[in-house]
């Protein structure tokens, strides 16, 4: 099928906030951690962060990442404990975030700027399907909000119900805001829950973006192509 819009994930495709993302939760959940006196281990940015919370709404990484030091947090705390609850520790960490985009920037991938330019000297209409809350912020810091039609980020989702990645919902969603099938869209994502997303969705070419080394697992999890360098996609 031809493609008629090509549908980009946010962190590790076109921006690399991945460090900025992970240095904020860690600092907000080791203080979680130690308050709650149950501390074990700190947060580990290297193993941690991947499976927990790349890729995913702030509350599904929340919630499972406390799961997994058998912790069970209420969403909204009461009284005295509001800064241990669900909704309360996300907010945390997006103030948080927000300071370190301010003080250091948000790094924009050279080849993420080429194919965005080459795709829409091609007609192509763009999508942006990213499970942040920050996306907009940080398309306007690279000076690319303007380059997409569409754009499902975490806001979006919260307020529309959206199931987080690797449910189909994002790309699912996106698809149909952008005005294209599912399988005349193309999909570029680096995370295993983004590329199983986009091919749940029914998404018609899935390209991995292998910029972690990590081409075999996004090939096996269903990655149509899979690239090291944007540069290497022919339109």
């Amino acid at each position: 099928m031809p493609v008629q819009a090509v549908l980009f994930d946010l962190d590790g495709v076109i921006s690399d906030t991945t460090p900025l993302h992970s240095k904020a939760w860690k600092t907000v959940l080791d203080d979680v951690l130690n308050r709650s006196g149950r501390s074990g281990a700190p947060f580990s940015e290297e193993s941690e962060y991947p499976v927990y919370f790349d890729g995913k709404t702030r509350r599904t990484g929340i919630e499972s990442f406390f799961l997994s030091r058998h912790i069970t947090l209420p969403l909204e705390g009461e009284e005295g404990t509001a800064a241990d609850a669900i909704l309360a520790i996300g907010n945390a960490k997006n103030a948080v975030f927000h300071e370190l985009l301010m003080r250091e920037g948000a790094h924009v991938f050279d080849d993420a700027v080429r194919l965005i330019a080459r795709a829409r000297a091609a007609g192509l209409d763009l999508g942006l399907a990213s499970s942040s809350k920050n996306a907009r912020a940080v398309l306007t810091e690279c000076g690319l909000r303007d380059s997409f039609k569409v754009i499902v980020d975490g806001l979006y989702a919260e307020e529309h119900r959206l199931a987080s990645k690797p449910s189909p919902d994002f790309y699912a969603r996106a698809a149909a805001l952008i005005g294209h099938e599912p399988g005349h869209c193309a999909v570029l994502e680096d995370a295993i829950s983004g590329v199983r997303s986009a091919k749940w969705a029914g998404i018609g070419i899935v390209v991995g973006v292998a910029r972690k080394g990590n081409a075999a697992d996004l090939r096996s999890n269903g990655a149509d192509i899979v690239v090291a360098s944007l540069d290497e996609l022919s339109l």
